[in-house]
């Protein structure tokens, strides 16, 4: 009877002598007295093996994590490991495997668990922002995971710190000419796609969380194509607007807070026609096909507005797809990804 391989996203590495003591020491302060003793030649070998313990610390101070965020003292703890390991010159780029066949990275733990100064201290060291795990969840894909929440429908005020760490240091951009055209690494673009093809912006649809909806869309996030695909191949929903209709409400009521001091509101009951404050919601292939039609509707010599206020609220989203199972588009994918195959 032959036996099933397990399937692996990686070749499997060898530790390094430096490596294997400190994941075999369980406390920190060991773990830092003996990064600080090595010797040059034990941390070459660290760095050669691609393996670092830091993400094991990282785990343990995790594991003190609540409502409230990790404990003070154990964020203290690992940011005194990480500032050993610059002082000693150990990559903070370098990962681990976790769970059999995930590849994690320091900073994506640290963003997951919104440790706000393990990620200050990570950025500040020069750990590229858009570096992406085995999965392509990046440590902005992290931020917005909750996890003290089992559905994923909430945010914590850490987890809002953290997100907000990202925007406030101008790392993510809603631009995608401008993100082109930045060095890979140094800037995000905010409708990035892991693996699974999900990017934030389609989890809080998903888990119906509204207060990372509000906040992507201020950010200036889109639905893909791919997200839109899938929410409208989901079995669950008969329609492709069951869960973007109350995601689409929730942010223009929160936009009509802003803008009822200039009047100009948004009809929330009709939110799955086509409007510009929550166009958003509608994929950028729907947009293409706009404008073609709207080329043709123009060489026949018919005004324009007649086309935008009567024909285009009339367009459903699922318009202009011609194969609405296939999805045949590309991820966008984080451009920086360590190569696990070494």
């Amino acid at each position: 009877m032959s036996t099933r391989k397990r399937r692996r996203l990686h070749t499997r590495r060898k530790q390094s002598p430096l490596g294997l003591l400190c994941l075999n020491n369980s406390s920190k302060f060991q773990m830092s007295f003996l990064l600080k003793t090595a010797s040059t030649h034990e941390i070459v070998a660290l760095n050669a093996s691609k393996t670092s313990p830091l993400c094991q610390a990282l785990l343990r101070c995790a594991s003190t994590n609540t409502k409230k965020g990790c404990k003070p003292r154990a964020l203290m703890l690992c940011c005194n490991i990480i500032q050993t390991c610059i002082d000693c010159g150990i990559d903070l780029s370098l990962g681990m495997p976790i769970t059999g066949q995930r590849w994690a990275l320091p900073i994506v733990i640290a963003a997951r668990f919104s440790m706000v100064p393990v990620v200050k201290l990570l950025l500040d060291a020069g750990v590229p922002p858009e570096v992406a795990d085995s999965e392509g969840i990046t440590p902005f894909h992290s931020a917005f995971s909750n996890p003290s929440s089992g559905t994923g429908a909430t945010l914590r005020d850490i987890d809002v710190e953290c997100i907000q760490l990202f925007f406030d240091r101008k790392l993510v951009t809603s631009n995608r000419t401008e993100f082109l055209t930045t060095v890979p690494g140094s800037c995000l673009d905010i409708n990035v796609e892991c693996i699974g093809r999900q990017t934030v912006l389609y989890g809080s649809i998903v888990h119906k969380n509204y207060q990372t909806a509000v906040i992507m869309v201020n950010q200036g996030a889109r639905l893909t194509d791919n997200n839109f695909l899938m929410l409208y191949a989901d079995r669950k929903s008969r329609r492709e607007t069951t869960r973007l209709l109350p995601v689409c409400e929730h942010v223009a009521a929160a936009q009509n807070k802003r803008l009822s001091i200039s009047k100009n509101v948004i009809d929330t009951q009709s939110a799955h026609f086509y409007d510009r404050a929550i166009s958003w919601s509608f994929p950028p292939k729907w947009y293409r096909g706009v404008f073609q039609a709207l080329m043709c509707w123009e060489r026949t010599g018919l005004p324009k507005e007649v086309f935008l206020h009567h024909m285009v609220p009339c367009f459903a989203r699922v318009h202009f797809f011609h194969d609405i199972h296939t999805l045949t588009e590309a991820p966008n994918l984080a451009r920086v990804r360590p190569n696990f195959n070494e």
